[in-house]
């Protein structure tokens, strides 16, 4: 049997390539003390991994705000952060070496068109890309399979010869229900025993590269290659 060439890669974006959870976090903060609510950690962590549009409902009920003033409150309390949006480590090396090496890559991200592009911009690393879906261009976000589906489909392969790159369990469960395969890489606002639904968890992203090369040989073998 003929080897396959280096299987496709998708990543999520915030958390994963941008250290931008902490950032959200830090408006969510401000949003609940600017109107008079103490910090609530459940509260935020419904927001993981998910659409704006998925989850600001739920989240305006739960605070009893209406749902467009809840939206402007939490873009103004983020805005003065966007400034100190950095990369996570290994960031740029490890997109630019697995593309390197012959792999299809895709970006899958809750986040909006607009944004991903200015951040894959700001990182240079915006023509490593093959595919890139956003959040506004599926019905159902994570964790529904529909985004991780929408990305194979964009680099013309079959999602269960994918590995995607995730930080949350809502992301995780979304590529899981794709039927990709998923490297997890935990940070401050997630752990490890969260992340267990994945089939690897690692420290970084240079952790997630080896277990990319990992997997594909163990596709390789279940394959009977």
């Amino acid at each position: 049997m003929n080897r396959p060439g280096p299987g496709p890669v998708v990543f999520d974006l915030d958390g994963v390539l941008i250290d931008s959870e902490p950032l959200y976090e830090l408006a969510f903060r401000a949003y609940l003390e600017r109107i008079g609510r103490e910090t609530d950690v459940g509260l935020f962590a419904m927001t993981l991994g998910r659409r704006q549009a998925d989850f600001l409902p739920e989240l305006a009920a739960r605070l009893g705000r209406d749902g467009a003033e809840l939206e402007r409150g939490l873009e103004a309390a983020l805005e003065p952060h966007l400034a100190t949006l950095k990369p996570m480590p290994y960031a740029a090396e490890t997109v630019a070496g697995l593309r390197k090496n012959g792999r299809p890559l895709a970006l899958a991200t809750s986040s909006v068109g607009d944004f991903a592009r200015r951040v894959l911009n700001d990182l240079h690393i915006e023509n490593f890309f093959d595919a890139l879906v956003t959040g506004e261009e599926v019905a159902r976000g994570k964790p529904d399979p529909s985004i991780y589906e929408l990305a194979a489909a964009r680099l013309g392969v079959e999602p269960r010869d994918c590995v995607a790159i995730e930080d949350t369990p809502t992301g995780v469960a979304s590529a899981k229900a794709a039927r990709m395969r998923c490297v997890a890489v935990p940070h401050a606002l997630t752990s490890r025993s969260s992340l267990m639904e994945a089939d690897l968890v690692v420290d970084d992203l240079r952790g997630a590269a080896a277990a990319v090369r990992w997997l594909d040989g163990r596709s390789a073998v279940d394959d009977g290659a």
